[in-house]
């Protein structure tokens, strides 16, 4: 019996997931949370940019499609990395709230029942996710 440890990563995450997104939110009407996200960002891009498949977004400072106050994301395309990033980002993410949620095409399950969430949730503006009729 082998160990987690001896067993190689999966190259890809099980279907229908195609990767993860990781959103870090702050207040943008706070300098100072604003400030430290886009420290938080920096030190991202430092410690990780180097990795192909860990792609991090601009600083939204205003509130964008669900997300009700300002955020940046950072996409993961494979779970090695996912492995990495998600414990790191949870232990060093300050006051922010982090979401984590998978991509697999159903956009309102990967924003509510497929998501986690480290530190305080955030009310996403879910109507924005639902399929018109």
């Amino acid at each position: 019996m082998s160990t987690v440890a001896e067993t190689p990563f999966p190259t890809s995450f099980p279907s229908p997931t195609f990767s993860y997104d990781v959103h870090i939110y702050f207040n943008e009407k706070d300098p100072k949370d604003v400030q430290s996200a886009s420290q938080l960002r920096e030190e991202i891009i430092e410690k990780f940019g180097h990795l192909q498949d860990l792609r991090v977004y601009q600083l939204h400072e205003r509130p964008i499609g669900p997300h009700p106050i300002g955020m940046f994301e950072c996409d993961l395309k494979q779970p090695a990395t996912f492995a990495t990033f998600v414990p790191w980002i949870q232990l060093h993410r300050k006051t922010h709230s982090v979401l984590v949620h998978p991509r697999h095409g159903d956009a309102l399950k990967e924003h509510t029942t497929d998501a986690i969430w480290i530190g305080e949730k955030q009310p996403l503006l879910l109507d924005i996710l639902r399929p018109s009729s």
